[in-house]
């Protein structure tokens, strides 16, 4: 008996040993590297667009990793891809501008303010957006103007 007591022990100490040098390999291993990306998105007059959200998605096919960012008060984003503000892989990609959401319960939009935006910027194929992410940090603030609806 006291010798299969310590055959479980043993085992018991081994198992825990190989899983503690497994962990590491499976937090974030795979993951590409990310470069710090953000900007500003405004109307044509200077006011920020605040309260949107700023979505880019890759043009090429070989990683589909998009990374999208919130637009502060200030009209400025930080782009997210993994982790709150960590940028984005670098590469060309298309963008896509969703206007700020109306405050209070989804069930009362209705009569709500018309979007402050063209429609046409929410979709990756009508923005006519697109930017690309360099591996030098400085190159990655994007100026985005985007206009009000036609007719306004």
């Amino acid at each position: 008996m006291t010798f299969s007591l310590r055959c479980d022990k043993r085992w018991s100490y081994l198992a825990a040993g190989v899983a503690l040098l497994l962990l590491p390999a499976g937090c974030g291993g795979d993951q590409p590297r990310v470069y710090q990306a953000g900007g500003k998105v405004t109307l044509p007059d200077g006011t920020p667009l605040a309260g949107a959200r700023v979505e880019f998605q890759p043009t090429d096919n070989l990683h589909l990793i998009s990374a999208s960012g919130e637009v502060q008060p200030d009209g400025t984003f930080e782009l997210t891809t993994f982790s709150a503000g960590d940028g984005a892989v670098a590469g060309e990609y298309r963008v896509a501008v969703m206007p700020p959401r109306p405050a209070g319960d989804p069930d009362e939009w209705v009569g709500r303010p018309p979007s402050p935006i063209d429609r046409r910027y929410s979709s990756f194929e009508n923005s006519g957006l697109r930017f690309e992410v360099s591996t030098l940090a400085a190159e990655n603030q994007f100026q985005i103007v985007v206009q009000p609806p036609a007719g306004s």
